[in-house]
């Protein structure tokens, strides 16, 4: 699925970003402790830590970054909990090109 969600950022127009990726919460945190990202694409269940207590800890952490969520979970329950704790955005999976450049349009600068 990382490999999906980097090809079709690439294919929405972000080739001109770096990209890191990561299985898993805790592998997230470690990567962006070196490498802080502009932007942290996250799936809401995922092992050893899930998505919103990434974003908290992002929020905790590394206020400035930005976070938003590509996930099959869609209630508007998850939705409102992600929202209020601090992400950007929520797209659904599967997803398009569209679901991508109408979800960071503002958010992720598109190189020209």
């Amino acid at each position: 699925m990382r490999n999906l969600v980097k090809r079709t950022m690439i294919r929405a127009g972000y080739a001109n970003h770096a990209y890191e990726l990561a299985g898993n919460g805790e592998e997230a945190i470690a990567l962006f402790e070196s490498f802080p990202p502009d932007l942290i694409l996250a799936d809401w269940n995922m092992p050893k830590m899930n998505g919103l207590e990434l974003l908290e800890y992002v929020k905790a952490n590394h206020p400035t970054i930005k976070l938003g969520f590509i996930t099959s979970e869609q209630t508007e329950d998850m939705r409102k909990q992600a929202l209020d704790a601090g992400a950007l955005f929520s797209v659904g999976k599967p997803f398009t090109i569209e679901d991508f450049q109408k979800a960071l349009e503002g958010i992720l600068p598109k190189p020209e």
